[in-house]
């Protein structure tokens, strides 16, 4: 649809654009309150957006944006998503998408507190890699579909680990040559400490103007911080969603199989805890809290049972770090030295 999107802080316009409005997702579009995406055409009136809308970024030109209601999780705590997406942002090698909180009326009708988000696009890639949008390779699924560009050269790279023995220093340097193999790490961190088992929802990008590696993008966490699995590392790694032969093919190597444990002792220490967890939820829920009140009632849903979901979410960490090495533990057949070596500081 034809729209005109308008922005106003502390009282004031800050801007009015033309844009085209179009529901965003998949599974969420089965839900009350929705997702749209706003996109920037010159037949709509605008061909971009020059607006600085995120603090945690640089960027001031935008060709599409997401306005988010909270997904699956709408009706829930309405904030995993965007936790999920916080932590990895800034914290880790992964490209996120930023986020900002506003209330939203939609043709004037009240429709409650959403986020405004980055859009992952060849646009989004190309002004956080500094590199041209044509340069740019995205791909979707685990299938790996092109979302923008090739699939060729990865689709190569699937081929040659699927092919040869990953257990050699000479193909594990050749992998770390092709993907940013901490990159991957992270996605397969985030994803199995958070327990998000969506993992056929993923993408990958590159450009050939840039490093010419594969980075993975972090989005779609709607069901993370929900049940804990006694084996969420073991569940997700030997899913056959995500990236399974990549990663697989990095943990056949003992440099790649280091690296992971102390990569993933190291978010432990840093994000992946209690303490930064619910100083995170505290930072999304400060600027919104005074108006879920009437987005709940907008919405039917009680106050009593958000708050009793956001706790849900806080519990969630609790004790986390004993359920992940213990499975860590398990999946890599580590010896109780080894443990002491990877996380001694984590068990204190």
């Amino acid at each position: 649809y034809e729209a005109v999107m308008a922005l106003f802080e502390d009282s004031q316009e800050k801007f009015n654009i033309p844009c085209g409005l179009t529901l965003h997702g998949n599974d969420s579009r089965f839900g009350a309150k929705k997702n749209y995406q706003l996109r920037f055409r010159a037949e709509y009136g605008a061909s971009k957006l020059n607006y600085r809308l995120f603090d945690s970024r640089d960027i001031d030109e935008f060709n599409s944006l997401l306005l988010k209601g909270g997904s699956e999780d709408w009706g829930t705590a309405m904030l995993r998503d965007e936790l999920a997406t916080s932590i990895a942002d800034g914290t880790t090698t992964l490209y996120t998408q930023a986020m900002k909180p506003v209330v939203v009326y939609l043709a004037g009708e009240y429709w409650g507190v959403h986020h405004l988000r980055e859009r992952f696009s060849s646009d989004y890639v190309a002004s956080h890699m500094n590199v041209s949008p044509e340069s740019v390779d995205i791909l979707y699924s685990s299938f790996g579909y092109a979302q923008d560009g090739t699939t060729e050269d990865f689709d190569a790279i699937k081929t040659y680990v699927l092919l040869n023995n990953m257990t050699t220093n000479e193909n594990y340097a050749y992998l770390c040559e092709q993907i940013d193999v901490v990159s991957l790490m992270d996605w397969y961190i985030c994803r199995t400490y958070m327990e998000d088992t969506d993992t056929a929802n993923i993408r990958r990008c590159r450009s050939i103007e840039g490093d010419g590696k594969w980075h993975w993008m972090y989005f779609d966490l709607d069901w993370s911080f929900y049940s804990r699995d006694s084996k969420p590392v073991t569940g997700i790694i030997e899913s056959a969603d995500g990236d399974y032969r990549l990663i697989h093919a990095l943990l056949a190597s003992e440099a790649g199989q280091d690296a992971f444990l102390k990569r993933y002792a190291y978010l432990m220490e840093t994000v992946l805890n209690e303490e930064f967890i619910n100083n995170r939820i505290d930072e999304i829920l400060a600027p919104i809290l005074s108006e879920m009140p009437r987005d709940r009632d907008r919405w039917g849903q009680s106050m009593d049972y958000w708050h009793s979901c956001v706790e849900q979410v806080r519990s969630f960490a609790a004790g986390r770090e004993r359920i992940i090495i213990n499975d860590l533990r398990n999946y890599f057949s580590l010896t109780d030295a080894q443990v002491e070596y990877y996380f001694g500081d984590l068990m204190e």
